[in-house]
């Protein structure tokens, strides 16, 4: 029997049987084999009390649907569905299966007919559909094209959060984001990040609002800029806005707006269900990144293999000048060894047809010394754009050397491949297939999906490991590093503490920034349902470190680039609460790059963990606190911040 064959095999009992199994062997490796029997850990599934019924908002193909289903007793249901401002057609063929969560029914249009298949968690669903000229049901793999879409019964809680992508006088595009506060008061923010009329980035700093009225249906509010102010008003019909507003008490010029980040936290409404927003929110992004997997399900066998590994450790060479941990200080008193990771990640649309194997590679580092009671603390980390699992214990690389600085410090390290599609033809160090049913020509997952994915797997064999503390596990990465760690923390609350080195981007500005496309999502709008204040806010109350740079300029153009790193920060530090002390933001003096703030061998100088001072508006019209770059010292490093928050 073959390789994939086996591991298929397994997956399928698995499957059979009801098991949650993970089976981790290690073999082909000085005739030795290691077996261990674990289960993938991940948040329970909670109950889903989301239906068919109501209003539905999809995307379907690039195409904007809107899908109305009624029931009628007896779990019979009726329904329509119409383009976007079009004429309502019927649906027909509707069936629900609770349990399994599926939905299913058929459009009839105009001379076609559209058959659905959709995984429905929690008010949002993700699935796939077929576009036929005759109205029999077709067999899976002729639902070649994907859809996804919410539902406001089920995503919103109350008349706030809300947050919609704006067009303001037709050039101006911004993000309005309207809450409370957790005192209970209307509260709100405009950013514009782009004119679309100019070429280039033209980004804005964010301003406060004030004067705001919302009841769910009517929205005004005033802006206030440093020479200016704006009086917008607004009415809303279904997802989108519209309204007026006049400059300086004069003209009335248009405004308008789409529902966005409809699985937001907001700006603090959220605070008191924090929890089951978490919750909930984790079970949606499953179900919209990970091939329409439901939480704590589905979880596969993961194999790893240890393989040779030529010039391990690789502590040769100089220390570059980016360096800062005081290495001298701290020998390399460690083992290295290198791993071959694979998955079967199957096929939930149509188990019958599973995707090939995931393969990916990692290294792992352990300490020598004697191992403290509970085992040693363990920390993952995965690569950014140009790095490499290699290049992460690599004691002379310049950007990437993080990895083997934290297996100095005692800790075991896990260092992980996590690249790109190979479909970017980026010359990759590792590259990635997408995850393709067998008999499909693309795929249910989104890239970010696939990383996360294949990180928590590897955190599932290495909690396996003998003498880790698994409830010390940490995790961290630079650039897509820190962007695939900030997802995975957020879906993973067994990493208990998270590093994230220059990520904490204004997505809005990333996409006309010419920064890597591969953050975005192929069967759905990023920016429809969630920011990246959103996944550290999942990641709250645990401890959550993001470094910034004071010139990096890789997310932004801003002659302070790091004011958009504060405007994030603020919208996650909400989600923190009374724990808000554990969000901290490491504002150094570097660029893109990766810093302890620990001695540097090439200057004999330390730096020390350093915070913003200002973190937040005096009143409504300050926006001087995003570009204030004054700090002071929070930490003398790293590791003494880690020791402190989770020793």
């Amino acid at each position: 029997m073959s390789r994939n064959s086996f591991i298929l095999a397994r997956w399928l009992l698995a499957t059979i049987l009801g098991f949650e199994l993970m089976t981790c062997t290690s073999e082909e490796f000085n005739d030795a084999q290691e077996k261990s029997l674990a289960f993938g850990s991940e948040p329970r599934r909670i109950s889903d009390n989301s239906s068919p019924n109501g209003t539905w908002y999809l995307r379907a193909n690039g195409f904007r649907l809107e899908l109305s289903i009624y029931p009628n007793g007896q779990g019979i249901y009726s329904g329509t569905i119409k383009n976007e401002g079009g004429s309502e057609e019927p649906v027909t063929n509707i069936s629900w299966d609770n349990s399994a969560r599926w939905l299913q029914f058929r459009r009839d249009g105009n001379g076609f007919y559209q058959w659905y298949r959709l995984s429905l968690v929690h008010g949002v669903v993700a699935g796939r559909f077929s576009h036929r000229s005759y109205s029999s049901k077709p067999g899976l793999t002729a639902f070649a094209y994907h859809v996804t879409g919410w539902n406001p019964a089920y995503t919103d809680d109350d008349i706030v959060p809300r947050t919609w992508d704006v067009t303001v006088n037709n050039n101006y595009n911004g993000v309005l984001r309207i809450d409370r506060n957790s005192s209970g008061s209307l509260v709100g923010t405009l950013k514009i990040f782009d004119n679309r009329s100019v070429g280039g980035v033209q980004e804005e700093l964010e301003h406060q609002l004030s004067n705001i009225s919302w009841n769910g249906q009517s929205l005004s509010f005033k802006r206030n800029g440093n020479s200016f102010y704006q009086t917008f008003t607004g009415t809303v019909n279904g997802r989108t806005i519209t309204g007026t507003f006049s400059h300086n008490n004069s003209g009335a010029y248009p405004w308008t707006g789409t529902r966005s980040q409809v699985l937001g936290f907001g700006l603090g409404s959220r605070i008191n269900n924090r929890s089951a927003w978490q919750a909930r929110t984790r079970a949606r992004i499953l179900n919209l990144t990970e091939g329409m997997r439901l939480i704590n399900t589905g979880i596969p066998t993961i194999l790893a293999t240890r393989v040779s590994c030529t010039g391990c450790p690789f502590t040769s060479g100089i220390f570059p000048d980016t360096r800062d941990d005081n290495p001298n200080a701290w020998p390399p008193n460690y083992r290295l060894e290198k791993y071959r990771f694979e998955i079967s990640p199957g096929n939930r649309f149509d188990p019958s047809r599973p995707a090939p194997l995931r393969t990916f590679y990692g290294y792992l580092a352990m300490p020598t010394s004697t191992p403290p009671a509970g085992g040693f603390r363990a920390m993952v980390f995965v690569n950014g754009h140009s790095g490499s699992a290699k290049k992460l214990v690599t004691s002379s690389d310049p950007d990437y050397w993080h990895g083997e600085s934290a297996a100095r410090r005692y800790l075991a390290v896990l260092s992980l491949d996590i690249g790109h599609r190979s479909e970017w033809h980026d010359d990759y160090t590792a590259e990635h297939p997408a995850i393709i049913g067998n008999g499909y020509s693309s795929s249910d997952w989104e890239e970010d999906g696939e990383r996360a994915f294949s990180v928590r797997r590897a955190i599932d064999w290495l909690v396996q490991r003998p003498n880790i503390r698994t409830d010390r596990i940490f995790m961290g990465g630079l650039s897509m590093g820190g962007e695939v760690t900030t997802i995975t923390a957020a879906l993973d609350p067994r990493i208990r503490f998270t590093v994230v080195a220059g990520y904490s981007p204004d997505m809005h500005v990333m996409d006309n920034h010419g920064n890597h496309p591969c953050y975005k999502w192929n069967n759905a709008d990023i920016h429809e349902y969630l920011d990246v204040s959103d996944y550290e806010a999942l990641i709250a109350p645990r401890p959550l470190l993001i470094q910034t740079g004071i010139a990096d300029m890789i997310f932004s153009s801003l002659s302070t680039p790091f004011a958009s790193d504060k405007q994030l920060l603020r919208r996650a530090r909400a989600a923190y609460g009374s724990d808000a002390a554990k969000l901290i933001h490491y504002l150094h003096g570097g660029t893109h790059q990766f810093q302890v703030g620990d001695i540097n061998p090439s200057t004999s100088m330390s730096a020390g963990i350093r915070v913003p001072t200002m973190i937040e508006p005096q009143n409504v019209s300050d926006i001087s606190w995003q570009t204030d770059a004054n700090t002071y010292e929070r930490s003398p490093t790293l590791y003494h911040l880690m020791n402190e928050l989770v020793p």
